[in-house]
């Protein structure tokens, strides 16, 4: 089980060390208004990956239904063997006051089912015997066997929940791979590449209603580099049956 403590602090009251120990390292109520406008979703940290068969989850700051949780260590879960569709999530359990601190009692927990009052961090689909790997092509990510899957992992923005950066910057990647994407695609993919961006720059570049969702967002980058490679092998079908008829 995690906890963030929270230090009370009344008129009166002696503090002590560890008072103040969690002060330093979990000002909730500082960040707390610092983040205010921003949606719920991760607010910075958090970013799993694979590493030696284990997932990580990194450290980070999470906000979801308007609180925040604190993850000050970096979290190892096991991956399961049996086939299935698991999710993760991270589950708050309560809130507890005693007489120095308010603590947040959180777990992280993966499931096969949606979970209530949780925050999802990421998907997959087990088969049993084979490893599980992160994605390294934006198509399938939602429909591959072992593969890390984060399109429900949020991404707090103040316009809004956004996709990870870590598929943004996938689709962009697999997009630059391409030796004929035009110009104006290129420069798009460069910024992507290299820079934060706010949910509303990738709305509007995929041309999507302001409501979309994760999912719809990873849908429409899906859509757009699969069109770019069938275009691309169109054109290059083209191309063999003009050099064909020349030839005959």
């Amino acid at each position: 089980m995690e906890k963030n403590r929270i230090p009370i602090f009344e008129k009166g009251k002696i503090l002590d060390k560890d008072m103040l120990d969690e002060l330093k390292n979990l000002n909730l109520d500082y960040i707390n208004t610092l983040y205010f406008s921003k949606s719920d979703g991760v607010i910075y940290g958090i970013d799993p990956e694979i590493k030696e068969n284990k997932i990580i989850i990194n450290p980070g700051l999470i906000k979801y239904n308007g609180e925040l949780f604190k993850i000050l260590k970096v979290k190892e879960i096991d991956i399961p063997l049996q086939d299935g569709e698991y999710k993760c999530f991270l589950h708050k359990i309560d809130k507890i006051f005693n007489e120095k601190f308010l603590e947040i009692r959180f777990e992280f927990k993966l499931s096969k089912e949606i979970e209530a009052n949780s925050f999802e961090i990421f998907r997959i689909s087990r088969r049993e015997g084979a490893e599980l790997k992160e994605p390294t092509q934006i198509v399938g990510v939602e429909k591959e066997y072992n593969t890390l899957n984060l399109i429900n992992l949020q991404i707090s923005t103040l316009t809004g929940s956004n996709l990870t950066s870590k598929l943004l910057k996938l689709y962009a990647k697999n997009m630059l791979e391409n030796k004929k994407l035009d110009t104006y695609e290129r420069i798009i993919c460069m910024y992507i590449l290299n820079s934060n961006h706010e949910r509303e720059f990738i709305v509007k570049y995929l041309n999507l209603n302001f409501e979309a969702n994760n999912l719809d967002i990873y849908r429409a980058l899906e859509e757009r580099y699969s069109n770019l490679e069938n275009s691309n092998k169109m054109n290059k079908n083209i191309e063999k049956n003009i050099r064909k008829m020349m030839v005959d």
